[in-house]
Parts: structure tokens; sequence; C-alpha cells
């Protein structure tokens, strides 16, 4: 379980609000997972966490387009080996080679890694060129 904090926000409203949904799809597996749910509900669960996934990162590339973030392919490519790590995490959570465990510990540190490292940058440019405009 991760608590939403405020050093998570970007300064971006629509990106912050959507990062609130990531971390609530990311705790739904938490809780599932303590819960000690079967394979398949903990699997569709991170299908969820695929797809909504799948949706911000074209929301928040939309909106680095609209502002000419320079840094926007090496953030999209971030985004692509996300989707493709994720998806080892569905099919390794079901083969058994990754523990539930394991790939909860992957989404809390990647969450947290790439909002406020990667897309904290998004929110500084952004921010920045919206008070020139």
């Amino acid at each position: 379980m991760i608590d939403w904090d405020d050093h998570y926000l970007i300064g971006v409203k629509r990106i912050d609000f959507e990062h609130h949904i990531f971390l609530d799809l990311i705790n739904n597996f938490n809780d599932a997972r303590l819960k000690d749910e079967n394979i398949e509900t903990l699997s569709n669960i991170l299908d969820e966490i695929v797809l909504y996934a799948k949706f911000h990162f074209k929301s928040e590339e939309n909106m680095m387009r609209r502002f000419n973030y320079p840094e926007l392919a090496e953030h999209k490519n971030l985004h692509y080996q996300l989707i493709d790590e994720l998806g080892m995490k569905v099919f390794g959570i079901q083969t058994k080679l990754y523990s539930p465990k394991e790939v909860e510990e992957f989404l809390v540190t990647w969450f947290i890694n790439h909002v406020t490292h990667e897309d904290a940058k998004i929110g500084t440019y952004i921010t920045a060129i919206a008070q020139t405009e």
C-alpha cells in the first residue's frame, strides 16, 4: 500500500489527477495480494493497470506534444519500456516466475521513481511555458 503524497504532484492538473488513479490501481493490486486473491484476480487487476497505463501515457504524451516538450521521444521510450515490463509481469505472475509481492514492489518503485523524476521534469517545463503564455 502506498499513500498519496504531495511529492507526487507535478503541477499539471490533468496529469496529477491521472496519477491519483494510477496509484489507486496499484493499491487495488496490493489489497488483492494481501487478501490472497487467486492469480486470475491479480492478473485481471494487472491487465487493468496495463490498459490504464496506455491511456495515461497517451494523455501525457499528447500534453508533451502540445507544449513541445523537448524530451518527448525519450519519455515516450520510458513509457514503452514500462508497458513491456508490465506485460512480462502479467505473464510472470501467471507462470509463477514472479510473486505477487515482487510485482507490487515493482509497481510501487516504478511509480515513485517515474513520477518524482521523469514526470516532474514535464511539470517544471509545462509550468514554465504556461506562465509565459
